[in-house]
């Protein structure tokens, strides 16, 4: 396939189409393009969650605010927590954010919804009964980043503990031809389980975590053109 250049009257090689890694949460606004497409963004992670809203205050006292808020259909409370910037995400501050709403009521949790919202949720998507809202809690990490010890970390809290804590990584690829970009979500959750395994035997973790490699979607090769046989 060739390219049109219609300046020239002339045709140009259409040359390879590949995705180049950009950063994400430095030049686009994540928490928005989520809060605007959730139902798209968490079928891509493979998981049903129901927003209930986000930049969300969970403790007036100490001013904090929760990036997502979420429910499972089981009822579970999520705290989604986003990365800031080119910084590593922060456990123990999403740990204190899922603390901010363990005394929520169901009540209050359904107060963040308006009637048509409320009514989709308890009709349509909870398997379990409005008074076992927020009877547990979990918590949702989204960054371009992790490094060994957050992933060791949130093995540890889920394996030996129980607690519903889910990685993420995203990374933000740009089309090499057009210029469109687009996100690609990584499930962490089996890498974190391994780490911590790995550390609590006492072997080498290859710290510190790699980036993920962004997938390349070149195009496929023009098939070749036939040789020429010799005339009979």
């Amino acid at each position: 396939m060739l390219k049109i250049d219609n300046n020239s009257n002339s045709l140009l090689p259409l040359g390879r189409r590949t995705l180049e890694p950009a950063p994400l949460f430095e030049r686009l606004p994540v928490l928005d393009l989520i809060a605007n497409s959730a139902d798209v963004f968490f079928a891509d992670l493979g998981r049903a969650l129901f927003l209930l809203g986000h930049d969300v205050p969970i403790s007036h006292a100490a001013g904090r605010r929760a990036d997502l808020l979420l429910l499972d259909p089981e009822g579970r409370l999520i705290v989604g927590r986003l990365q800031r910037g080119a910084e590593r995400i922060d456990l123990v501050e999403a740990l204190e954010d899922a603390g901010c709403v363990t005394s929520w009521t169901p009540d209050r949790v359904l107060s963040l919804l308006d009637e048509e919202r409320r009514e989709l949720l308890q009709k349509a998507f909870l398997k379990t009964p409005v008074e076992e809202i927020n009877a547990e809690q979990g918590l949702l990490l989204l960054a371009e980043l992790y490094d060994v010890d957050t992933l060791a970390a949130a093995g540890w809290l889920k394996t030996r503990y129980g607690v519903r804590i889910d990685c993420y990584q995203l990374r933000l690829a740009t089309d090499s031809l057009t210029g469109i970009d687009y996100l690609n979500c990584q499930d962490l959750n089996e890498r974190a389980h391994q780490v911590y395994q790995t550390r609590k035997s006492g072997e080498a973790d290859g710290a510190p975590w790699p980036a993920t490699a962004v997938p390349d979607i070149s195009d496929q090769p023009a098939p070749e053109a036939p040789k020429p046989t010799a005339p009979k």
